[in-house]
């Protein structure tokens, strides 16, 4: 997906019949001939030379500016990406060969379930006091959320709030939480896999948790202050199914990826505190705010896996100590 956004009341083929019927001429800045973007030829990294940084969009490594109507259903296509060989130190950028609808077959790129759900979510979080100062108001529900409790006196169950869109979507199969355990003493650094059980009754959405997934919960929260315990770093995995169509609506569902091969993952912050211990206090887990979403905590990593390689980005770039 492209992060273009259409004003409602627009026509999105006006929009793109005028940007084509611009690009259709020279492209021209200042005299000279723009290159039309698209795949470059092989690059190399020799090993021990300076760091290659690759530069990608949400739509991949080729720059689309509708020459050739890349921006048709405001998607990328095709899908491209960087190839890396690491032995050899080639980098290359390669992209899908297009099937074409007019030959009788359908289109070869499909759009992620997960992506178009994070989308939701994060267009959810236009109602902030920034937003609504600028007169951007939230048009969308939160699509998936937790909420806060006692995760004990509660029978280990966490409630799961669902917009009206999500319910009548019926995509979700089960969650799953990944928490990362840190203990400076045994040296034990590890990731836990919490598979809470998805109870779906009477439209209410629960997630029980098991004895062994809370002593793992209750092992991975460090004490950060007064009654107060942090997970260090968490994950939620939501499962996916095919989404229910609505009735009289065409099946969109064999356009996209959907199910099982594509989870909906993101960041989670839990948090416990208000007890005299972790196991006692009121837990919160939520996607934090404003978070780097599938960018990697270089420094996090750094702190806890030098020993695999991972070494502080300020260092990979200036290369001291390589």
């Amino acid at each position: 997906m492209n992060d273009g956004v259409v004003t409602p009341g627009s026509r999105v083929n006006d929009v793109c019949e005028a940007s084509q019927r611009c690009d259709r001429a020279t492209p021209r800045h200042a005299g000279r001939r723009i290159k039309r973007p698209g795949l470059h030829g092989t690059q190399s990294a020799p090993p021990n030379s300076h760091t290659r940084f690759a530069v990608v969009s949400s739509g991949g490594v080729i720059g689309y500016q509708n020459l050739d109507g890349e921006l048709s259903a405001m998607t990328g296509r095709p899908p491209a990406a960087n190839l890396l060989d690491c032995t050899s130190g080639a980098i290359q950028q390669i992209a899908t060969r297009r099937s074409v609808k007019s030959a009788g077959a359908p289109f070869n790129e499909k759009p992620r379930l997960s992506v178009a759900l994070d989308y939701l979510e994060l267009f959810s979080r236009r109602n902030d006091a920034d937003e609504i100062k600028k007169g951007r108001e939230a048009r969308v529900d939160s699509p998936f959320r937790l909420e806060a409790g006692p995760l004990l006196r509660n029978g280990a169950r966490v409630t799961l709030v669902l917009s009206e869109q999500m319910k009548k979507l019926a995509c979700i199969s089960g969650v799953q939480v990944w928490v990362f355990e840190k203990d400076d003493k045994s040296g034990v650094r590890k990731w836990n896999l919490l598979k809470p059980t998805l109870l779906q009754r009477s439209g209410q959405n629960v997630l029980v948790f098991n004895g062994p997934d809370l002593v793992a919960l209750n092992r991975c929260a460090i004490q950060s202050g007064e009654a107060v315990w942090n997970v260090t770093k968490a994950f939620c995995e939501v499962l996916l199914k095919t989404p229910t169509v609505a009735k009289g609506q065409p099946d969109w569902t064999s356009d996209m990826v959907c199910g099982e091969a594509d989870s909906w993952v993101f960041p989670l912050e839990i948090m416990a505190m208000g007890g005299a211990t972790a196991a006692a206090s009121s837990w919160s887990m939520r996607r934090p705010d404003k978070e780097l979403g599938e960018v990697a905590d270089w420094d996090w990593l750094a702190s806890m896996y030098s020993d695999k390689g991972y070494i502080p980005a300020k260092q990979a770039i200036e290369r001291k100590g390589a």
